[in-house]
């Protein structure tokens, strides 16, 4: 950490005494498992406080345990050991009564027919919590926070699994030179009856023969189940992967346009292109997320297709800002020809739509080198009434891709070669999710290509219409200078600092005054003190301490305030349909998922100001 100062190490014991130092900060345990000490198997002993003096093995490294040994049990001499096999070295020769170390570190030695006379003492001893460390920062502080959340999702389902796969995967295999320390007498007495020791040998081949084919078929089973969940693991792997590639092109334009801005501090109108371009690029980094929450979908075949109204030019605008900034620094020519279409809104999914393409032009732009081009096109191609088919095609001058690639180009995972890998990253996955995509949008994708030509990828889908010509003449949404909430008033419960604070201040833009809760318990008691009708209604994070945001709706909704119908909405970064379940169910009014949309919020709230009259 003293070299690396922004570094986080995982896999520490959280009661290291090192760490009770006021410059690091800790995270919660992830996992977490018992220490349990082991002796020779007849050894009596009393592990109370007036009992004898005991000589205990431990590791040095083991910093934690040693304390909280001094500590908790003065009785016991602890002795520092290099190895465990120097641990049981001691026990076995008297030099010490017993060991220490994780339950699920001593199973797999006392496997071992060397250490087959020790026993686990039935006492618990000491409970082991590993963690993450870092250097005490308000960034790490931040982080950490986040962290602890996320480590407070892992249910105990999947850390029983991780123990069972993790004690599958390190059990001790036998060797022959374990067999023969294990059966050293049988041996001995076969070197002497020699008549017997044939008929013996004979029918001891046989049984060990029918015990190693149902071991056999046993481990079969077992390498069949692990081999299923690895490549489920690495699928998952994979798509994060590609996943990731695919979020740094926003963020590379959010970070670039930021620090742009800063230097036209006195250009007001360049800043304001700068933040549209900003949020844009924000848009298209929170619909790649929300893709990736549908994850589970994926992998189900039960991706959902919507059908709700956008602006096609806008959507790729929106793109052109992206990849277009991105083309430029690369010396890569970038062009949008969306000539053939036409103003107004069609009805489909566009986050779909938006995935598909950013898949296609991301390659294009990748794979193309300098000087080249890369070119956009999308046009109507097909009116049939209640649908329009729209084609769209991705050019390119780059490396282009050989038949027997072309052959596989959709199957998921599949590129050229290792060096296509290992020069431009990439999972692999990205065309086979744009196929599935098209096709469940009931459109087509092709490809022609030839190596060192270039490559094009078309797609053909179809949209529905909005009203004559796609919907023009469409009302465009309020800004925040529409709104007027003088004398209202919100209760917003948030744990974390800076969405209170922006979201405080993106509400005053309104007029609207906010009261903040730190947490559910909080929230409640503030609301249950106030008089009726001083909030307009509760803005409740889900995951907070003392009391959660589904704790709080429910002791709010039977706290017998005369204002107990208050709306509430759930306002977190829990985004799935089961989480907008879950705050159905605990008695909210709705779920505003994070990022907030500012605007959505802006038209809730002036719709419970008009509903209240």
């Amino acid at each position: 950490l003293a070299e690396h100062p922004d570094a986080l190490i995982a896999g520490i014991m959280t009661q290291n005494p090192a760490f009770e130092a006021e410059e690091y900060i800790v995270s919660d345990s992830f996992y977490a498992d018992d220490v349990a000490l082991a002796c020779l198997r007849g050894k009596e002993y009393e592990l109370n406080a007036d009992g004898p003096q005991y000589k205990l093995a431990i590791p040095r490294s083991y910093m934690a345990l040693e304390k909280y040994i001094q500590e908790h049990y003065p009785r016991f001499d602890i002795i520092g050991c290099t190895t465990m096999e120097e641990c049981f070295e001691l026990v076995q020769e008297g030099k010490a009564d017993f060991l220490a170390q994780n339950v699920n570190v001593i199973t797999p030695y006392l496997a071992n027919p060397h250490y087959e006379n020790f026993t686990v003492v039935p006492t618990f001893f000491m409970e082991e919590t590993t963690g993450i460390v870092a250097l005490r920062t308000d960034q790490s502080e931040l982080l950490f926070g986040i962290l602890n959340k996320s480590i407070a999702t892992i249910t105990q389902t999947e850390l029983s699994q991780y123990t069972v796969d993790q004690m599958l995967a390190n059990q001790y295999r036998l060797t022959f030179g374990d067999m023969a320390y294990r059966f050293r007498y049988a041996f001995l007495v076969i070197a002497v009856l020699v008549a017997l020791i044939v008929g013996m040998f004979g029918m001891y081949v046989r049984q060990r023969h029918l015990t190693f084919q149902r071991l056999e078929k046993k481990n079969a089973q077992l390498m069949d189940a692990v081999a299923q969940a690895n490549n489920a693991n690495q699928a998952k792997s994979a798509f994060l992967a590609r996943m990731s590639h695919e979020i740094r092109t926003p963020m590379n334009a959010v970070v670039g346009l930021t620090e742009l801005a800063r230097h036209h501090e006195e250009e007001p109108e360049q800043i304001d292109a700068y933040l549209n371009k900003i949020d844009t690029s924000s848009r298209i980094l929170l619909n790649i997320i929300n893709d990736i929450l549908d994850m589970s979908a994926i992998e189900s075949n039960k991706i959902r297709i919507d059908k709700q109204p956008f602006s096609l030019r806008e959507l790729l605008v929106s793109i052109e800002t992206v990849y277009s900034a991105q083309c430029r620094q690369r010396d890569v020519t970038f062009s949008l020809d969306m000539t053939g279409v036409p103003e107004g809104q069609i009805v489909g999914d566009s986050l779909r739509l938006n995935q598909v393409l950013l898949n296609l032009i991301s390659n294009a732009c990748k794979f193309t080198p300098e000087h080249g081009q890369v070119r956009v096109m999308a046009k109507e191609m097909q009116d049939q009434g209640k649908e329009t088919y729209y084609q769209f095609s991705v050019e390119d001058t780059g490396e282009g891709m050989s038949r027997e690639m072309l052959d596989r180009l959709f199957l998921p995972f599949e590129q050229e070669g290792s060096e296509t890998a290992r020069r431009h990253g990439g999972s692999g996955l990205g065309l086979s999710i744009a196929k599935n995509l098209v096709e469940l949008m009931g459109g087509s994708i092709t490809c022609q290509s030839k190596k060192g030509l270039g490559t094009v990828f078309t797609v053909s889908l179809p949209f529905g219409t909005s009203g004559p010509k796609g919907g023009e003449g469409q009302p465009a949404g309020k800004e925040a200078k529409d709104y007027d909430f003088q004398g209202k008033k919100v209760l917003l419960a948030e744990d974390t600092v800076m969405n209170a604070d922006i979201l405080t201040e993106l509400l005053s833009l309104v007029k609207l005054e906010v009261e903040h809760a730190w947490n559910g318990k909080e929230a409640v008691r503030m609301f249950t003190e106030s008089e009726p009708g001083t909030y307009l209604a509760i803005l409740m994070d889900v995951q907070m301490p003392e009391m959660d945001g589904y704790e709080a709706a429910a002791a709010i909704r039977a706290s017998g305030h005369p204002q107990a119908g208050i709306p509430i909405y759930a306002m977190t970064a829990n985004a799935f349909t089961e989480d907008v379940s879950a705050a159905l169910n605990a008695g909210m009014d709705g779920h505003i998922a994070k990022p907030v949309d500012i605007r959505r919020l802006y038209e809730l709230l002036d719709s419970l100001v008009r509903r209240d009259g």
